[in-house]
């Protein structure tokens, strides 16, 4: 298993800005509960899958700063993400179920200071 910090926040690519979704800040639990809990438009799921949203929700509710989660659990709560949202929610939220809390790693022009040897 596997313990996920959920109550980070995700950050857009564009400005660097904490994302929002209807005025609230986006964290990585909000965006998986969204996931989970909506159906994207067109698709109809079995009641194995609409049951097994409500548990993984339902865990995610009742603790909403961190989860231990399966990786099989991850990989569907990933593949779920990628159906309800684009890259801008995709790639950050991916990034932190994979275990890269440091985005700034990817993006060696947001460094913090320059070497002195430069």
């Amino acid at each position: 298993m596997a313990r996920i910090a959920t109550n980070v926040p995700i950050i857009s690519i564009l400005d660097g800005q904490q994302i929002k979704f209807d005025e609230k800040l986006a964290t990585l639990n909000s965006v998986i509960m969204r996931a989970l809990l909506n159906i994207p438009q067109g698709e109809k799921l079995s009641g194995e899958d609409s049951f097994k949203r409500f548990n993984l929700a339902t865990k995610f509710k009742d603790n909403p700063g961190s989860v231990d989660l399966k990786s099989e659990d991850i990989v569907f709560i990933k593949k779920v993400i990628g159906e309800v949202f684009g890259p801008a929610i995709v790639g950050p939220c991916w990034d932190l179920l994979e275990g890269d809390s440091e985005p700034e790693k990817k993006n060696p022009s947001k460094s913090s200071k320059p070497s002195d040897k430069e």
